[in-house]
């Protein structure tokens, strides 16, 4: 189990100026970390369904979600539901195998973005929808933060992640227009 510093906060905003915190737990789970390499990626995938129906489906986070592609992940747990807040332990292999605990934030009605933590690094993803002609559009942005020895794999990690994240949702968006 991976054990990560989510702060004193509870859950929600916490002021800037909130006495007794950090400024580390002011500036919440994702803080980019000075001895780190980034990896920024841009995915855009199209579903043939509503845009309301794409949300629900892609926001559901359910244990069962790696049954829909082998490609990257291997379990997922949801630990933890309240409100617009989402927690997820979840294991896989990116090139190496990695344990990773994510803080979903849904954004109501078209959005959501996700903080991690895994022993590869840190990561902030950020996911939106747009209604277009044939359906919907789904646009993601992922800003990983590669960590100890893994940064030194940066120079060709964009290549690897991007073909693996984009396979990934390839078989998310199958899965999601047969109905699975």
């Amino acid at each position: 189990m991976i054990r990560l510093e989510w702060g004193d906060r509870p859950w929600g905003q916490v002021h800037p100026t909130a006495g007794g915190l950090s400024a580390a737990s002011r500036r919440g789970l994702f803080v980019p970390q000075v001895n780190s390499a980034c990896v920024l990626l841009r995915i855009t995938k199209r579903f043939r369904a509503s845009l309301p129906d794409v949300y629900a489906w892609c926001t559901e986070f359910l244990d069962s979600d790696p049954e829909l592609s082998r490609v990257r992940l291997r379990t997922r747990h949801v630990l933890r539901r309240e409100g617009t807040l989402i927690e997820v332990e979840e294991t896989g292999t990116m090139g190496f195998p990695f344990a990773a605990r994510f803080l979903v934030r849904l954004r109501p009605p078209d959005g959501w973005e996700a903080d991690a933590r895994s022993n590869m690094g840190h990561t902030h993803n950020t996911y939106r929808l747009f209604s277009d002609t044939e359906g919907t559009r789904l646009e993601m942005t992922f800003d990983v933060r590669l960590t100890g020895p893994y940064r030194l794999f940066a120079p060709f990690a964009r290549g690897f992640v991007l073909r693996r994240i984009s396979q990934e949702w390839d078989d998310y968006v199958r899965a999601m227009e047969s109905g699975r």
